[in-house]
């Protein structure tokens, strides 16, 4: 489950785990890890100079759980004394999303990072086709931000109302689109469900239950997505719980989905 070694005239508890850290493993593993910390501490006792590593050089997966066990590893030593070592890619970007490479040291195995580029026939339909062009843009944004974000939102966004100016004030009190008037879910969702209302809006995939299991995957149409803001309008309305002056949840018509 884990190899825990302590070195008292180190002040150290070094421990190691296995290749894989499934939800279905780690209750079991923080149960038995605190009684091993325990038992050099005492129960529930934080130290003030004792230092705890998890070293995960042998370990490629871990579930999300396992930040749990983290924070309540973490919690029974001082601030700073408790730190991550080779931790990979993978390991690493699942701290980093949690921000919890803010709260916990860690050190990253160096890698090799591959990178894996789209095919031609995906390339040739998007919007940014390649590095080159993404970095015109990016340049145009840094050196002439207003020009650049105004032909964006000209461009890319339908305005109910025009705004009248890109930016104003200073930051960190700074204004956009000042004057403009637009429907976020019309922009979002509803103009598209006359023109491609089968495509796909949204690409939801859950975390998987254990290293081997398949992770559950839901592609949600534009209609799809349509009927469900509708029904979770018509619920705030039937409950009156709309807290701003009408809302628009779901259109510019505020369409409703018939009763079943």
């Amino acid at each position: 489950m884990f190899t825990l070694n302590y070195i008292p005239d180190k002040k150290l508890i070094a421990i190691s785990f296995p290749k894989t850290l499934d939800a279905t493993d780690l209750n079991t593993l923080a149960k038995k890890l605190k009684e091993e910390i325990d038992k050099i501490l005492g129960t529930d006792v934080i130290s003030e100079d004792l230092k705890i590593v998890f070293d995960l050089q042998e370990t490629d997966y871990v579930s999300s759980f396992f930040l749990r066990t983290v924070v309540m590893t973490a919690k029974r030593v001082k601030k700073g004394n408790f730190s991550i070592v080779n931790a990979n890619q993978f390991i690493l970007n699942l701290f980093k999303m949690s921000s919890m490479d803010k709260v916990v040291k860690i050190v990253a195995t160096e890698e090799v990072i591959e990178k894996y580029y789209p095919p031609k026939s995906f390339t040739d339909n998007a919007w940014i086709k390649n590095m080159e062009e993404y970095n015109i843009l990016y340049n145009e944004s840094i050196k002439s931000p207003e020009s650049f974000w105004g032909k964006m939102a000209k461009e890319h966004i339908i305005w109910e109302k025009p705004f009248e100016k890109v930016l104003e004030g200073e930051k960190p009190y700074t204004k956009w689109f000042t004057g403009g008037k637009l429907n976020i879910v019309f922009n979002c969702l509803d103009q598209y469900i006359t023109t491609t209302p089968d495509k796909t809006a949204i690409i939801w995939e859950g975390e998987p239950y254990s290293h081997n299991s398949p992770a559950e995957t839901r592609c949600i149409s534009y209609k799809q997505l349509h009927e469900m803001t509708c029904r979770i309008a018509n619920v705030l309305k039937k409950n009156e719980e709309r807290q701003a002056p009408e809302p628009r949840l779901s259109g510019k018509n505020n369409e409703q989905v018939p009763k079943n």
